[in-house]
């Protein structure tokens, strides 16, 4: 009984030895070409560097899970050219991009993470990259992609942000699905956003931004995100419908929900339906739900099948969302760029 007992002690020992050496760590991650492996319970201070947290290039079946990234010029996490990457209950905060996946192929789930204040755009070779996004997939492809469950807030003073900070909060940015598997962005909750009243814009959730076909956008809620709270930008076989947008007279609000082509390719067969909104536009100090720019040629937008649907100037209030949406143990955990050591 004694030798169980020291050997249950010892056991204990070594278990909780690794999970502080885990949550101790301040390293980033960099892997290429790796397979079947766990990132778990990393916590990473990047120190106001210019460091990517976690990176993964060529990689498949990874699982970055309850890690902790912050204070840092460059990304949170990024994928580059990865397949089958699951990210899941994650807190990435005071970073130029939060979670940014870059061609990648298929199986990107990044689901029940919380990402806050970024302090982007990433600027890489004179190039704007990310815009500050909280979430950005860019040119990525395949089915098994998803979106769902995060939570992103901006709490930033209002016009304190010289450098337009933060861009849109979700952007699926050249990308699509398939048929029948479209990218998912599910039940996402969103308040604060860009503040800038220039050409900047941003938004809540950005679909078929620049192109991008197969994107499915439904039950999210997004309050005061910036210069518009959900826009389809393009593309073709999106459903964009039952999400609850609330823009509160803000001097960069300008619309509520927002139907344009800026792709270059003509634009068809969308879903935009059942949207409850209510925007009063601060930027033309009138009430502005939807927007829908039928355009021609290359900018062509096909009416939005449902588009008489979504209920306007709806009797929603900041209620709608918490003011706080993220938790108190990662704002315990938070360390903001002011107090880097």
């Amino acid at each position: 009984m004694n030798k169980l007992f020291l050997l249950i002690i010892m056991l204990t020992m070594v278990t909780c030895a690794n999970a502080a050496k885990n949550d101790d760590k301040t390293s980033p991650v960099n892997l290429t070409g790796v397979s079947n492996k766990t990132i778990s319970g990393y916590t990473i201070n990047l120190d106001g560097s210019k460091t990517v947290g976690i990176y993964l290039h060529n990689c498949d079946h990874i699982r970055i899970t309850d890690c902790r990234i912050m204070n840092s010029e460059n990304m949170g996490i990024r994928l580059d050219n990865c397949s089958d990457i699951i990210i899941e209950n994650c807190f990435v905060s005071d970073v130029s991009v939060g979670i940014y996946a870059f061609r990648c192929t298929g199986g990107i789930k990044v689901n029940n993470n919380e990402v806050m204040d970024m302090v982007g755009p990433f600027v890489k070779d004179n190039k704007l990259i990310g815009l500050g996004a909280h979430i950005q997939f860019n040119s990525c492809t395949g089915g098994g992609n998803q979106i769902n469950y995060n939570k992103c807030q901006t709490t930033i003073a209002e016009g304190n942000n010289p450098n337009e900070r933060t861009g849109d909060n979700i952007s699926l940015y050249k990308s699509s699905g398939i048929p029948g598997d479209p990218i998912q962005v599910y039940h996402n909750k969103i308040k604060g956003g860009g503040t800038s009243t220039g050409s900047f814009g941003a938004g809540g959730i950005i679909a078929g931004d620049s192109g991008g076909d197969w994107q499915d956008v439904e039950y999210n809620t997004v309050v005061d995100c910036g210069y518009a709270g959900i826009q389809q930008h393009g593309g073709s076989n999106n459903i964009i419908r039952h999400n609850t947008i609330l823009l509160n007279n803000k001097p960069w609000s300008g619309a509520g929900l927002v139907v344009a082509n800026y792709s270059g390719a003509p634009s068809a067969n969308n879903t935009v339906s059942d949207n409850t909104v209510n925007c009063f536009a601060g930027k033309f100090n009138t009430q502005r739900d939807t927007v829908y720019k039928p355009g021609s040629g290359n900018s062509a937008m096909e009416r939005p099948k449902g588009w008489e649907t979504n209920v306007v100037k709806a009797k929603i209030d900041l209620r709608v969302l918490p003011d706080q949406l993220i938790s108190p143990k990662n704002l315990l955990k938070r360390v903001k760029r002011s107090e880097k050591n």
